[in-house]
């Protein structure tokens, strides 16, 4: 619209030039004149603002990937309602995002986060807004002590190779001296990237952290999975190799062996918040 305003400009000016000229040199027939030239600019500002409409018209998300947003919404306001401590719940997982990204903002005032679905040209329309009360975001990701931690209690080995029963992975969680296994923070962006036409996927990226921590391509593989640490901090899951940028994908895939979350709910290993 600030296009067409300028273009204005020049254009009435223009106008009040050509009229003047028709009255001076055909007084006769300027009349005539005068309803053509008015008759031309009505038509050319009305494919202007035509135009404009069509190139400013709101995007729309598409059907299957608004379910996969509602799907999430009602999952981690399940997960927030729940009474279960330590608990994982799934979502479903994204298909191929394409031109779409999602941020969660975490709201201090508000005690809230909000989720934001932009598309559209530069991917920066928004078609979808919600805003979850009471819930913080966090990543099982952004530092190797962060990860190290969650795999030692929800992975790591006992009696020789069994899976740490639930109880005592309550042992490990309930110690304060097992310090953060969890990384709050106060954005995150979920989009679809590729390097060179290869390494298509989902990617998952937390702006404030530094650009080379949870950077990878195709490193959001987490098959849907959230974990609940407390009663309000909810957490995605980058994947990476079991280092800063967050957990190796096997762990959540439904094929893993017996430590894979998947695995480790179906047996009661570890709480499930539905």
């Amino acid at each position: 619209m600030v296009a067409i305003k300028k273009l204005l400009s020049y254009i009435i000016p223009l106008v009040v030039l050509v009229l003047f000229l028709l009255f001076y040199y055909n007084p006769t027939g300027a009349f005539e004149s005068v309803k053509d030239v008015v008759s031309d600019v009505n038509a050319s500002i009305d494919d202007l603002i035509g135009a404009e409409e069509v190139t400013a018209s709101r995007p729309t998300l598409p059907p299957a990937q608004q379910a996969e947003v509602d799907k999430l919404i009602s999952t981690m306001e399940r997960m927030k309602s729940s009474t279960t401590k330590f608990c994982f719940d799934n979502y479903g997982g994204f298909s191929s995002l394409g031109g779409t990204t999602i941020t969660l903002t975490y709201n201090e005032q508000k005690k809230s986060t909000a989720i934001e679905v932009l598309r559209g040209v530069g991917g920066v329309q928004e078609v979808f807004y919600k805003e979850i009360e009471g819930v913080k975001p966090c990543v099982i990701a952004g530092s190797e002590d962060v990860v190290d931690k969650f795999y030692d209690v929800f992975f790591g080995e006992w009696n020789y190779g069994v899976v740490r029963p639930l109880e005592r992975k309550k042992v490990y969680l309930e110690n304060p001296a097992l310090g953060q296994y969890f990384m709050p923070v106060k954005q995150i962006m979920i989009t679809f990237d590729s390097f060179q036409g290869m390494m298509e996927g989902n990617i998952i990226r937390i702006p404030v952290l530094p650009s080379n921590i949870i950077n990878e391509y195709e490193n959001f593989n987490d098959n849907g999975f959230l974990y609940k640490p407390d009663n309000e901090h909810i957490c995605f899951f980058p994947t990476g190799d079991n280092d800063e940028d967050g957990l190796d994908e096997d762990y959540f895939s439904n094929n893993g062996d017996e430590f894979s979350i998947p695995q480790q709910l179906k047996t009661g290993k570890i709480n499930s918040c539905s």
